[in-house]
C-alpha cells in the first residue's frame, strides 16, 4: 500500500494505491469509492466552491479505508468460511472480521469534511442497523411517503439537506447559504417515518456531502449562519466550526484556492518512493493563506484537520 494517495497535483486511485487478496472482491469495490470519494472534490476546488486543503481529505480518508479493506481481506484469505458463510458471526467477531456488506459500505469517515463524526459503528454485522443517519457514516436508503425518488437520489451528486418532517425553515436557510457561498444547496423535508429512522428530529437536519456520505447533523433549528460556516469547514474554506464559535465575517475570509489537480489512476506498479521523485517536479497550485481568518475553539486556532478516517 502507498504511504500517500496524494502527492501535489498527482492522486493514487484503485490498484494503483493498493493491492488486495482478492477472495471478497474489496479491490475492484474500493477502488470505485476511491474514484466516489475524490470526484466532487477535484470539481468544487477548481471551480471555487472548496479550498485545496479538501483534496488532502482524500488521502486522510481513503488510506484508513484501504487498511480495513486490506485487513479484512487478509482475514478471509486465512479463514475463506467467514467470508462464504453468512451464519458464521461468532467466527467473525472473535477475529475481528467485519460482514461483507459492512465492509464495502458500513465504513465511516472522521474528519474536517465531516463535523462531529460518530465513528463507532452499531453493528459489524448488520449495514441497516449501521446506517443510522450518524455524521461520517453513508446516508441510506429509504423511499419518502408519497415519493418516488429514493433518499439516495436527493443530492444528485450535489450538497443536500435533508431535514425533520417540520423543518420546512431549512429550506430558506439553505437558499441563503447557496446565494452567499455560490453553490448548488437545496433542502428536502422528510416524512416523519423516515426522518425517524435517521434519527432526526422534526425541526434537526442534516447536511449530506455530494458522495452521499453525512457531514453534519445540527441539533436545533434552522440556522443560516451556521449552515454557512460548517459547509465552509467541510469544504476547507475554514476551520472546524465550535458551538460557541462566532465566525469571521464574509469580508474577512481569506480567498478560495484556484487548483488545477491531476489524477494518476492505474499503473499498479508505480511505488512510493517513484511517486515522490515525480512529486519534487509537479508544480503545486497556486495558493492563497487559508489561516488568515481561523475560528478559535478550546483557546486555540482552529487548523485544518484530516478528513475520512
Amino acid at each position: 500500500m502507498a504511504d500517500a494517495f496524494r502527492r501535489g497535483r498527482a492522486f493514487l486511485v484503485g490498484d494503483a494505491a493498493r493491492a488486495v487478496t482478492p477472495l471478497g472482491a474489496f479491490g475492484l469495490n474500493t477502488g470505485v469509492a476511491d474514484a466516489h470519494n475524490l470526484a466532487w472534490k477535484l470539481a468544487m476546488v477548481p471551480a471555487g466552491q472548496a479550498a485545496d486543503r479538501l483534496l488532502d481529505s482524500y488521502h486522510q480518508g481513503r488510506h484508513a479505508v484501504a487498511e480495513l479493506v486490506t485487513r479484512q481481506a487478509l482475514l478471509r484469505w486465512e479463514n475463506p468460511r467467514m467470508h462464504w458463510d453468512p451464519t458464521a458471526v461468532a467466527e467473525r467477531r472473535a477475529a475481528g472480521a467485519w460482514n461483507a456488506p459492512m465492509v464495502t459500505m458500513g465504513y465511516r469517515y472522521a474528519s474536517s469534511a465531516v463535523i462531529d463524526p460518530v465513528v463507532e459503528l452499531p453493528s459489524t454485522e448488520d449495514l441497516t442497523v449501521s446506517l443510522d443517519g450518524a455524521p461520517g457514516s453513508r446516508l441510506p436508503h429509504r423511499w419518502p411517503a408519497g415519493g418516488t425518488v429514493s433518499t439516495l437520489d436527493l443530492n444528485r451528486s450535489r450538497f443536500a439537506v435533508p431535514a425533520g418532517a417540520t423543518g420546512e425553515d431549512w429550506r430558506g436557510a439553505a437558499r441563503a447559504v447557496a446565494a452567499t457561498l455560490g453553490m448548488d444547496l437545496d433542502a428536502v423535508v422528510l416524512d416523519e417515518q423516515v426522518a425517524s429512522s435517521l434519527n432526526l428530529a422534526n425541526d434537526e437536519a442534516l447536511l449530506v456531502r455530494p458522495d452521499g456520505f453525512i457531514a453534519w447533523r445540527t441539533r436545533g433549528t434552522a440556522d443560516p449562519a451556521r449552515l454557512e460556516q460548517v459547509l465552509a469547514a467541510v469544504t476547507g474554506r475554514q476551520g472546524r466550526p465550535a458551538p460557541s464559535q462566532v465566525g469571521c465575517s464574509r469580508a474577512d475570509r481569506p480567498s478560495v484556492i484556484r487548483a488545477e489537480p491531476a489524477v494518476v489512476a492505474g499503473a499498479a506498479d508505480v511505488e512510493v518512493q517513484e511517486l515522490g521523485q515525480r512529486g519534487a517536479a509537479v508544480p503545486e497550485a497556486q495558493q492563497v493563506d487559508v489561516d488568515e481568518c481561523q475560528p478559535v475553539f478550546g483557546g486555540e486556532a482552529a487548523g485544518g484537520l484530516g478528513e475520512d478516517a
